[in-house]
């Protein structure tokens, strides 16, 4: 009987090959879902499945998953890089919400400047209130809404005259007065959280206001909120709304655990506390933007939505209020829109200037001003005649 031949070292070679070839391919596979997840999450809200609103936190850093594999495959199977390129297609959007490469349009008389920012409370300090005023001055804002606004009664110093002795208070003045008179902004409207005293929402105007209205506050000591403003300009009104949808409130243990630099072992039962105050946040930002849908469908004026959504372009919710409306940043911007967050993995596009098909966006920009967490985001926007 004759020994059968053994394998030559071509065939091992090939055996080899073959072997690690489907070895990476299943690799492959098994590290897409996130990219999956992330093309459907706008269309499913988190209260009916909230794994893929998660996944959609990072977005653009599950896309660099498929990204990698398109690459690698291009020089060993076609077929497979089109399989992962595919990946790729699906999350077109996400790819025009984080990166644009787009330029301003020349300006005409018919176009005024909006701009939305998170003030974060002065920092809680009176002292910053002054700083804010010098930051937002050279952008010269013809409509500004203001997330995190503060405004407390500031008593000016006693004096004493010469007549009189005695210790005077002379007047009061209000910081919404002050940023009317120091800003230009003549119009205003504020409406100040229910529970929290003086924090809220303005929205300030070169404009006349011809109606102010708050239609959503928090349910707790928070600025968030929604309210609106219509204003009359070039002969026609638009209505001007300023969100600022439920924040997370991670309390410092739940802050720790996202960090970059937490010495704590992460498990199960920290991720899902952590899990648990986002889930009960997006709860109350779906019944917020209920309110604001509701609104908007009685509304019959060309529209605008400036304001910190607290959730990315790749959440549902962001969909949700975006609707038919122009995105300022896809249609004018220009490189990365991250408004919020300064370390590697906590940079988001949060804040946002959305607009009806009525107005046509002409500039769109995030000036990289150090004053607040957010960084504010500016439009100029055109009235079509």
């Amino acid at each position: 009987m004759k020994n059968k031949p053994s394998s030559t070292p071509a065939e091992e070679t090939n055996w080899t090959s073959r072997l690690l070839n489907r070895t990476f391919f299943y690799l492959n596979i098994v590290m897409l879902p996130p990219a999956l997840l992330v093309a459907i999450a706008p269309y499913i809200m988190p209260d009916t499945w909230w794994i893929p609103t998660l996944f959609s936190l990072h977005a653009p850093y599950w896309l660099l998953i498929p990204a990698f594999w398109t690459l690698v495959w291009l020089m060993f199977s076609l077929k497979k890089a089109l399989f992962n390129f595919a990946f790729l297609i699906i999350n077109y959007p996400a790819f025009t919400h984080t990166i644009q490469f787009n330029g301003a349009m020349d300006l005409t008389e018919r176009d005024f400047k909006v701009m939305s920012y998170n003030i974060k409370v002065f920092d809680n300090r009176v002292s910053n209130i002054d700083t804010c005023i010098k930051v937002i001055k050279p952008q010269q804002p013809d409509i500004l809404c203001v997330q995190e606004f503060w405004n407390p009664k500031l008593k000016s110093k006693a004096t004493k005259s010469k007549e009189d002795t005695t210790n005077t208070e002379i007047s009061y003045s209000d910081v919404k007065s002050r940023f009317k008179k120091e800003l230009n902004l003549p119009y205003a409207v504020f409406f100040p959280s229910k529970v929290f005293g003086s924090f809220g929402l303005a929205i300030f105007s070169r404009f006349p206001i011809v109606k102010g209205k708050q239609l959503v506050y928090s349910e707790i000591n928070t600025t968030n909120g929604l309210i609106f403003a219509d204003i009359r300009l070039f002969g026609d009104t638009i209505r001007v709304y300023n969100a600022h949808l439920e924040s997370y409130n991670f309390h410092e243990q739940h802050i720790d655990f996202w960090s970059e630099n937490s010495n704590k072992p992460y498990s199960f039962r920290s991720f899902w506390t952590v899990v648990k105050v986002m889930l009960e946040a997006w709860r109350k930002q779906h019944s917020q933007i209920e309110a604001y849908e509701k609104d908007r469908q009685q509304c019959h004026y060309p529209v605008m939505v400036c304001g910190d959504l607290n959730a990315t372009p790749y959440h549902p919710h962001y969909r949700a209020v975006r609707s038919d409306l122009q995105d300022a940043f896809e249609e004018r911007g220009f490189g990365l829109g991250k408004t919020y967050g300064n370390s590697l993995i906590n940079k988001h596009r949060i804040d946002y200037i959305l607009a009806s098909n009525k107005l046509i966006i002409a500039d769109f920009k995030t000036p990289s001003i150090q004053y607040s967490d957010h960084l504010p985001a500016i439009a100029t926007v055109r009235l079509k005649k």
